[in-house]
């Protein structure tokens, strides 16, 4: 079957960390993008998302990854609690420049209920995470009908949070989406 073609193909890849001493980038991402897909040992993904991470920082790798979808094999890992933070940052870097990147935004505002509930979790790296994210697609028309539905929230985490930069991006999210007024902060 496929599926046992991807887990003996992770298992190759993950010998000696081989997808990520490729000197290739198209390699590494794909590689890892293979990983996240087929693994469930918590140490090669976590491996394979900071291999990501270093790969953004390098000229191409957002496109390759825009190109083969690969935040719909992150937004797919959102439902492991130890893996949110670094999928988090790859989404935030995936997103600096939104002219391109219409098909994850969509993806990311059908997923703001899931950002709801890593925000409750109370994660303050996570919060974090999502406060930025969540306020840089704040600014985007089709993400401002979704995020007022959560202004209450949005609200709560700025009288009770007590960390700045999260207070900060919660309270730039109210402002995009036009309802910094519409209920009193304390």
């Amino acid at each position: 079957s496929v599926k046992a073609i991807f887990r003996e193909l992770t298992e190759v890849l993950c010998v000696e960390n081989q997808f990520s001493n490729s000197r290739h980038l198209h390699s590494r991402l794909l590689s890892s993008l293979v990983i996240l897909k087929t693994s469930v040992q918590i140490q090669v993904i976590q491996k394979a998302l900071k291999q990501i991470l270093l790969d953004l920082h390098e000229d191409g790798a957002r496109e390759i990854l825009l190109d083969n979808a690969g935040y719909l094999i992150l937004l797919s890992n959102l439902n492991d609690p130890l893996q949110h933070a670094s999928i988090l940052n790859v989404l935030i870097l995936l997103t600096l420049d939104m002219r391109d990147c219409e098909e994850i935004i969509k993806e990311i505002i059908s997923h703001i209920p899931k950002f709801i509930e890593m925000i409750e979790e109370g994660n303050p790296e996570v919060m974090t995470s999502v406060s930025i994210l969540l306020q840089r697609i704040s600014t985007l028309a089709v993400a401002k009908y979704k995020l007022r539905q959560t202004a209450p929230l949005f609200r709560h985490m700025i009288n009770e949070n007590g960390n700045s930069l999260i207070e900060l991006n919660f309270k730039a999210v109210l402002m995009n989406i036009d309802c910094f007024h519409q209920v009193p902060i304390s």
